[in-house]
């Protein structure tokens, strides 16, 4: 449930872009001490900043990358089934922040749909600089291809050559291929943006009808 109200807060913001974190206890707080810290990976190790960045940022750490998809794992656009009283396992918050994450950033973001030449601009500008954190996303390569190709005149670039990498990134890649198969990432190469669950528009629609 507090996941969803995240979630929902970031569509109805409609902001260029959503940092999105699993919860973790603030060091020397009542839970942190209650519950061990960040967690049995991080037993034996300093609590710092650097050693919970990649607890709190799955993609970040790499979380996904050999990513096995187990039989009792809700995954894709299925999470939002999830019941709202639901603790959902470690797996499991992983696989409800990637999708909220790609919903709300990927699929909601104001550059695809924008007539301002400044906001095109400013979110490759964006997206470039956060792909160096993540070379091995093709989502992103596939965005930034389809908001380059957006651009007039000279400034699309070499645009073409984002497509090339995210080619090449998913081909790389199983685990790329899987997530495309589910929420198909490279329409965006053929100059489409991918259409979205019925279930999330439906939750879009609700949110855009109310204060």
């Amino acid at each position: 449930e507090q996941q969803m109200d995240s979630f929902k807060a970031a569509l109805k913001a409609k902001l260029d872009w959503n940092n999105f974190y699993m919860y973790q206890h603030i060091k020397n707080t009542e839970l942190y001490k209650t519950y061990g810290g960040l967690g049995e990976e991080y037993k034996g190790s300093e609590h710092g900043k650097d050693n919970q960045e990649p607890y709190i940022n799955p993609v970040r750490a790499g979380a996904f990358k050999n990513y096995q998809f187990d039989g009792g794992l809700v995954y894709g656009y299925d999470v939002i089934e999830i019941p709202d009283d639901t603790v959902p396992y470690r797996d499991q918050l992983k696989e409800i922040w990637f999708t909220f994450n790609y919903v709300a950033n990927f699929l909601r973001m104001p550059a695809l749909i924008t007539e301002s030449e400044v906001r095109l601009q400013t979110n490759i500008r964006w997206l470039e600089v956060l792909s160096q954190a993540y070379p091995d996303n093709p989502a992103m390569s596939c965005v930034i291809y389809y908001l380059k190709r957006r651009l007039s005149g000279s400034d699309k670039g070499n645009f073409e050559q984002h497509a090339t990498i995210a080619q090449k990134q998913f081909s790389d890649s199983n685990y790329w291929q899987d997530r495309d198969y589910h929420f198909n990432f490279s329409a965006f190469l053929e100059n489409e943006i991918p259409s979205i669950d019925p279930r999330y528009s439906a939750l879009i629609l609700s949110l855009e009808n109310t204060d």
